[in-house]
């Protein structure tokens, strides 16, 4: 913790990660982990990795054989997993179950309600943990 930049704002230190530290969190440290938090930076730098991984085999596709299309699919369904658990840590760092992901079940509704939850700053020290982790 004490090698990444923490802001202050308003009296609170909020940890800031880079994008590479979060993409190694998320793809290496925290694969498929749901226990812990994580912060803002974490989650949004890693879903910015995930667009542009998108985008890149959005070009990708039409030039590709079959053989690449698959490792293409391959490697989006081994990034559902790490997005998911990113997500949950994100919640339990405001202070919810990580069980409020299934909100977006719900019909677009459900799907602006948890960016709305993912977008809250930290709750502070709560029982997933201390802020800065």
């Amino acid at each position: 913790i004490m090698n990444r930049p923490v802001r202050e704002s308003a009296g609170k230190n909020y940890l800031i990660m880079t994008f590479s530290e979060a993409v190694k969190t998320c793809l290496v440290d925290k694969y498929a982990t749901l226990l812990g938090r994580a912060t803002r930076s974490e989650l949004w730098w890693f879903f910015f990795f995930k667009c542009l991984l998108a985008l890149f085999c959005f070009l990708l596709v039409p030039l590709a054989n079959k053989f690449l299309c698959w490792l293409i699919l391959f490697i989006a369904i081994l990034l559902i997993l790490p997005e998911y658990a990113a997500m949950v840590r994100r919640l339990h760092d405001t202070g919810r179950s990580g069980w409020w992901i299934f909100i977006q079940c719900i019909p677009y509704l459900g799907t602006i309600i948890l960016f709305i939850l993912l977008c809250l700053p930290s709750d502070g020290d709560n029982k997933y943990g201390s802020k800065l982790q």
